[in-house]
């Protein structure tokens, strides 16, 4: 169980840092065209005017996945309640499916003794007759 852990916190790590490369390739693209998209304009107004307009498209996107995220942890939570609900319930199964087992062998045991208590008294009965 706890290499199972250690792997998948291990994994986990690697991944992180393969997602902080990629991100940190993303970000060295996007500085490389915003100064080049820069260094095309004509005077520093216009520099300005697209700086503030791909400002105000960042954090359009930014408010969308921060509300996107709001709904990710919501549904995540969800989630893990009824994650909660299944497996109290599954407890709950695995109870009774063991209260029937153990009255199953119970009967099971009665069942046993009533067979042998008929076959004694039919033995009893049959010698019985023959004397």
């Amino acid at each position: 169980v706890l290499d199972r852990a250690l792997s998948k916190l291990i994994a986990l790590l690697h991944q992180r840092e393969d997602e902080d490369r990629a991100l940190s390739r993303h970000m060295r693209k996007d500085v490389k065209e915003l100064s080049g998209a820069l260094d095309e304009l004509p005077d520093a107004d216009a520099r300005v005017v697209f700086l503030s307009k791909k400002h105000v498209q960042l954090m359009a996107e930014a408010t969308r996945l921060q509300r996107q995220g709001t709904a990710t942890r919501r549904r995540i939570e969800e989630v893990r309640a009824e994650t909660a609900g299944f497996d109290a319930e599954l407890d709950r199964m695995a109870a009774a499916k063991l209260r029937l087992e153990n009255l199953c062998r119970e009967l099971q045991k009665q069942n046993r003794a009533a067979r042998d208590e008929s076959k004694r008294l039919d033995t009893e009965e049959h010698q019985k007759r023959n004397e």
